[in-house]
């Protein structure tokens, strides 16, 4: 009853999102926007988000691998899209979350460890969009630039503090795991416990220098990909704006989406877009349009993903038992 009342806010607020947003434009400019579009680029587009979809199986395999539960790329590729699937319908795409982890338990039976491997998968992805963030924005200073510099400036020195904060944080977690351990002996026993075993599995990965150079490398590449899809999106549109631009805004986007506000980040998406990019020129009617252009090509990979189970979904099942 809670997990049901917890989602109906989430519609609720996708709703009240979408529907502030529609009041503010006019729906008939947006389907004249979208009757325009150019199909090159959004077949493009579409092979892109499938590319992605393979990067991120390879990244969960290794992570996988390295924790002693390997598996087979081809079966990490289908647990990436039918979670793709369920996550791409509940609200900051948790579902995702939950079923990978569902897989993992049937290698590994240890909570701690599964709990581990999901959220370093979760964090390094996003971690690796601040990274690019804060290299494109901060490139940008220093080049000829069509946007605004004060939002600019803005977002380059925060990420910046962002990923250089979470860097030397997890340093000092490392190199002064003592004093921390001190600190946590206040805390009541089940918590410590549950903290240590989630830090050991944490420790273990970012010490392991070739995971996570792979594993870093992986998900920039992802990154790249998902804002040059981005980019064939506006292009589409006949939006003319920098590639470095997209990419150095694009995954704030992203992350916005990943907030558990709405369902399938709806609102919050079109929202994003327009506080970011209205800076080129790009109106809350094209904000829309390109919104529910990614929003309709997630939903044909999401129907992959669904295709994907109902044909494969017994044989993975068997190779599991």
């Amino acid at each position: 009853m809670m997990f049901l009342k917890g989602k109906t806010f989430k519609v609720i607020v996708a709703v009240l999102f979408v529907g502030v947003i529609y009041l503010n434009t006019s729906i008939d400019d947006v389907i004249t926007i979208i009757e325009q579009v150019q199909v090159f680029e959004i077949v493009v587009a579409i092979l892109i988000v499938l590319l992605i979809r393979l990067l991120m199986a390879a990244r969960w395999k290794l992570i996988l691998d390295e924790h002693e539960m390997p598996i087979p790329f081809l079966e990490s590729v289908y647990i990436i899209l039918v979670s793709g699937s369920v996550g791409f319908f509940s609200p900051g795409g948790v579902a995702a979350d939950f079923l990978k982890g569902h897989h993992a338990y049937k290698k590994d039976k240890n909570l701690s460890t599964i709990a581990s491997v999901v959220l370093f998968d979760k964090l390094v992805g996003v971690f690796s969009m601040l990274l690019l963030v804060s290299f494109c924005s901060t490139v940008l200073l220093f080049m000829p630039y069509q946007g605004d510099y004060g939002t600019l400036k803005l977002v380059s020195y925060l990420s910046s503090i962002i990923v250089l904060g979470t860097f030397f944080g997890v340093v000092i977690l490392i190199r002064f795991e003592a004093q921390v351990s001190k600190q946590l002996a206040r805390c009541p026993k089940k918590i410590r416990k549950i903290f240590n075993m989630i830090y050991q599995v944490f420790k273990s990965t970012a010490l392991n220098k070739s995971l996570m150079i792979k594993v870093l490398s992986l998900s920039l590449a992802m990154q790249l990909l998902r804002s040059f899809m981005f980019y064939f999106i506006l292009t589409s549109l006949s939006i003319e704006i920098a590639v470095m631009s997209v990419i150095a805004y694009f995954p704030i986007v992203f992350i916005l989406m990943l907030l558990p506000i709405t369902v399938g980040g709806i609102g919050v998406r079109e929202s994003a877009t327009f506080v970011l990019f209205n800076q080129f020129g790009v109106n809350l009617e094209y904000s829309i349009g390109s919104g529910l252009i990614f929003y309709g090509i997630q939903l044909l990979v999401a129907v992959l993903g669904v295709f994907t189970y109902l044909g494969f979904s017994t044989k993975v099942s068997d190779r599991n038992d």
